[in-house]
């Protein structure tokens, strides 16, 4: 994200849609950013996934859920 100006979503989309694919990897990340950004990227047919905010709202997504 530093040295290439991406933002927390571009930055966990590329090491899951493009650095990991291309090492014949799959799977996905749950990645905070410092501001409170959540971004949930993976390249499998689905992914079990959740967070809590600041509200104390519990999100939990499963598959392509959005």
């Amino acid at each position: 994200m530093r040295y290439l100006g991406e933002s927390l979503t571009q930055a966990a989309e590329a090491v899951i849609h493009e650095t990991l694919t291309e090492s014949g990897g799959t799977g996905g990340v749950i990645a905070l950013g410092a501001d409170g950004t959540v971004t949930m990227p993976f390249n499998t047919p689905g992914m079990y996934r959740g967070y809590g905010d600041e509200d104390g709202t519990v999100t939990v997504l499963l598959y392509r859920d959005e």
